[in-house]
């Protein structure tokens, strides 16, 4: 790992923090063991308190920023990306600790000519809840599945060449499905997102919490307005997608089932489907509300 002030490394890799001293110094230890050595690491952290930085300085080649405001996480990746020196741009949760050889294979995986690489996220040991809010986010994502192009590079595990960020970028620092706006513009300027099964982050926290349903509800809303108003839909388009979201979350646990075939993991699929029901419930509210807020405007 190249320390600050160095030559110009190769990757930089920038993680968000927020009240995340718990989990930051096991996501910092796996950066530290990566079996590839040309990166830098800078961390944002817009939390009130010295906690994440005391955990941050045992970590001496670690670029530690703090902001003096609130940051949503992906307005923290913007000012890490400001700071950043790499070729490669990569991101990743501070809740996450990455596979020894992640590092090296999203270069691989950009070396044969993918410009947005996203990998595995998973849980390693998962409780059934845990399981379940896996599956809820991150079904695309999870190990087992081949590698191949998805519509959206989550931003816990993804990387972007210069060209890519350059033609894509920034994030919408305002959103939290900002990783899916930048994925949309990436796709219409030629570079669809490619994902890569031998990257592989895992997520520590994996427990559920019942304000994670609002948090679904108010990301449902979120997604639905921004898609319907990037794609330009009409008033006609849109009232046939409020029409239809009632069975919106049939087709998602649907295609969430056949993800899991290809996995191989059915039996994960079953027995967490009550908590993914209620989870694909609350994201659907929140998508029409979305589409009546559209049609309405």
């Amino acid at each position: 790992m190249k320390a600050e002030g160095g030559e110009r490394p190769r990757v930089s890799v920038v993680v968000a923090a927020y009240y995340s001293a718990r989990m930051l110094g096991a996501c910092l230890e796996s950066l530290r063991g990566q079996i590839f050595r040309d990166f830098e690491v800078i961390v944002v952290n817009s939390s009130a308190e010295e906690e994440t930085r005391v955990v941050v300085e045992r970590f001496e080649e670690v670029v530690f920023v703090q902001s003096a405001e609130r940051l949503l996480p992906h307005a923290a990746r913007n000012a890490g990306v400001g700071l950043a020196r790499g070729e490669y741009l990569v991101f990743t949760d501070a809740d996450c600790c990455a596979a020894p050889d992640w590092l090296a294979e999203l270069v691989a995986a950009h070396g044969r000519g993918h410009e947005v690489v996203c990998g595995v996220i998973d849980v390693r040991r998962p409780t059934l809840s845990g399981a379940a809010w896996q599956l809820v986010k991150y079904a695309p994502y999870q190990e087992g599945l081949p590698s191949g192009e998805v519509a959206v590079a989550a931003t816990g595990n993804c990387s972007y060449s210069r060209v890519a960020w350059a033609a894509a970028g920034p994030f919408d620092g305002a959103l939290i499905c900002g990783d899916a706006v930048i994925s949309w513009r990436a796709r219409d300027a030629g570079m669809v997102p490619y994902f890569h099964a031998a990257a592989v982050v895992y997520d520590q926290d994996d427990g559920f919490r019942w304000g994670m349903l609002r948090q679904r509800y108010e990301r449902g809303d979120e997604f639905g307005w921004m898609r319907s108003g990037y794609e330009r839909w009409s008033r006609g388009r849109t009232m046939w997608a409020l029409l239809t979201v009632a069975l919106a979350p049939v087709a998602v646990l649907v295609r969430t089932a056949g993800l899991c075939w290809r996995a191989g993991r059915v039996g994960r699929y079953v027995v967490t489907l009550p908590y993914q029901s209620v989870a694909v419930l609350c994201w659907c509210a929140g998508e029409a509300r979305a589409y009546w807020r559209r049609w309405g405007k």
